[in-house]
C-alpha cells in the first residue's frame, strides 16, 4: 500500500486505501493529503478475519464514481480465495461497466485464473510470490494500464 501511494502522490491522483476481511477498514479517505505511515501499519497488524471483499469494494466503486475525474482505476491485493466471490465479482462486473477499471494482485503461489479473471475481468491482474517483486511487476502493468487510460 506504501508502495502504490507513493507512487499515485507521486502521480498527484487522487486515491484511498482499505483493508477488507470479515470487516473492513478505510486507512486513507480520497481527500487526506498523504498516507500516515501509522495508519499503512493497521493493514498489516491487523488481521481483519476471513476474506469478505464485496462491501470494501462497493464503496471504493461509489468513491471512484463520484470523482469527477474521467479515469478510475481500482487496485486490490488479496492473498486468497474470497468467501464473497460471488457478490464481489457481481459488484466489480458493475463498476467496470461504469468506468472503473479494475485491477488485481494476487499475493501467494497456485491462484485460480478462473475466479481472478471473474473478479477483476480478463487479464487485468498479476501474481507476486512476495512483497518485494511489487514495485518492479505491478509499477509496470499499472503504467501499461495508465497508457491505456488516457
Amino acid at each position: 500500500a506504501m508502495v502504490l501511494s507513493h507512487t499515485l502522490e507521486q502521480l498527484e491522483m487522487a486515491y484511498e486505501v482499505r483493508g477488507f476481511g470479515s470487516s473492513n477498514a478505510q486507512c486513507r479517505a480520497m481527500d487526506d493529503p498523504h498516507f500516515i505511515p501509522q495508519r499503512a501499519a493497521h493493514l498489516a497488524s491487523d488481521t481483519m478475519g476471513t476474506t469478505y471483499m464485496a462491501d470494501s469494494a462497493g464503496l471504493s466503486a461509489l468513491s471512484l464514481l463520484a470523482r469527477e475525474e474521467t479515469n478510475r482505476l481500482y487496485v486490490s491485493l488479496t492473498d486468497g480465495d474470497l468467501d464473497d466471490h460471488d457478490d464481489t465479482v457481481s459488484i466489480m462486473q458493475d463498476a467496470r461497466r461504469k468506468g472503473v477499471v479494475t485491477f488485481g494482485i494476487f499475493l501467494g503461489h497456485n491462484p485460480s485464473v478462473e475466479k481472478m479473471d471473474e473478479i477483476y475481468g480478463r487479464g487485468n491482474w498479476t501474481t507476486i510470490t512476495s512483497l518485494n517483486d511489487m514495485p518492479k511487476t505491478v509499477g509496470q502493468r499499472i503504467a501499461s494500464i495508465f497508457k491505456a487510460m488516457r
